[in-house]
């Protein structure tokens, strides 16, 4: 009687196969946008006698007024003012972000 070797279709157990790729490294992780500011900035006046600059803000139908370094709504600080958009830092997330000059509104 012949001795047949090993079944081909059976693995050997004495043959290694290669381990399957190692999972790839996780990507940076992505920080979320911070929350929208919902204040409007609507304009600007400077004082003629020490050129300090205020912004004009809507928050609804409130009307707010900042300089810069002071903080709106005990969360927003104002950075920079100009004459397109300030400057305005989250105290919260401790992030920036500029909003931009809201056109007015036409009269009808």
């Amino acid at each position: 009687m012949a001795v047949h070797s090993a079944s081909p279709h059976l693995p050997n157990p004495n043959v290694s196969r290669p381990s399957p790729p190692p999972p790839p490294p996780p990507g940076p992780a992505v920080e979320p946008p911070p929350p929208p500011i919902t204040l409007k900035y609507y304009g600007i006046s400077t004082v003629r006698n020490d050129g300090r600059k205020a912004a004009y803000f809507l928050d609804g139908e409130d009307i707010l007024i900042a300089s810069e370094g002071e903080t709106l709504k005990r969360r927003y600080k104002l950075l920079r003012i100009s004459a397109s958009s300030v400057l305005l830092e989250d105290t919260e997330s401790k992030r920036q972000q500029s909003v931009p000059l809201t056109p007015e509104a036409p009269a009808s």
